[in-house]
């Protein structure tokens, strides 16, 4: 693989507390979760399953938020830590989606707190056909409608040097059961999916 257009890793973190002859891999760092771009693997002290190509699933992390059941982290050989999904409880709504739309205002609430004023996304697909109020959770199961909210430092948030973007959004297991979702984007995503790309064409 070429790595010479990607850019080197950030130094080692300092973890601090390493005693003389044993150094310590717990590392917790100053963004989402407790994590900072480009942290390596290996510097990420908690259990994960890698569930496809530089995709790992952990269950908790550094820094644990009560409202969200497991994680999804992009980490790559080169780019180290590139994205999080945060994966919420499972809410108990009806129809209407009323439980669940009020969980995502809650943590639209806490985001915009801390980012700003979030871009909102709310729409049904034009040709949809569960458009009626009591068919919102059966359109947010078959992706006929979005509800979410977006952060991005091109649109003037207020988001550290290292965040790209962050994506908050709803999802349905069935008309009865939703839960949100977090995306944290960190700036060398782009990178790290180049990267992916290419350790996929060496299986070639």
């Amino acid at each position: 693989m070429n790595e010479n257009y990607l850019p080197d890793l950030p130094p080692l973190p300092n973890t601090g507390g390493s005693e003389s002859g044993s150094e310590s891999t717990s590392t917790v760092g100053n963004g989402p979760f407790g994590l900072s771009k480009g942290l390596r693997k290996e510097y990420i002290d908690i259990q994960m399953t890698e569930v496809k190509p530089c995709l790992y699933r952990a269950e908790t992390l550094p820094k644990k938020h009560s409202a969200f059941q497991y994680y999804f982290l992009q980490i790559t050989p080169v780019q180290g830590l590139a994205w999080i999904k945060a994966i919420g409880n499972p809410v108990a709504t009806n129809p209407y989606g009323s439980e669940l739309q009020n969980t995502f205002e809650t943590m639209k609430g806490k985001l915009e707190n801390i980012y700003g004023r979030a871009e909102i996304m709310d729409f049904l697909m034009y040709d949809s056909i569960w458009n009626e109020p009591r068919d919102w959770m059966q359109a947010i199961a078959n992706k006929e409608r979005t509800l979410a909210a977006k952060w991005e430092n091109k649109k003037g948030n207020i988001l550290p040097s290292d965040l790209e973007s962050v994506f908050l959004y709803v999802a349905a297991e069935d008309t009865y059961t939703g839960y949100i979702a977090i995306e944290y984007a960190f700036t060398n995503q782009e990178a790290s999916e180049k990267e992916i790309g290419m350790l996929e064409d060496d299986a070639l």
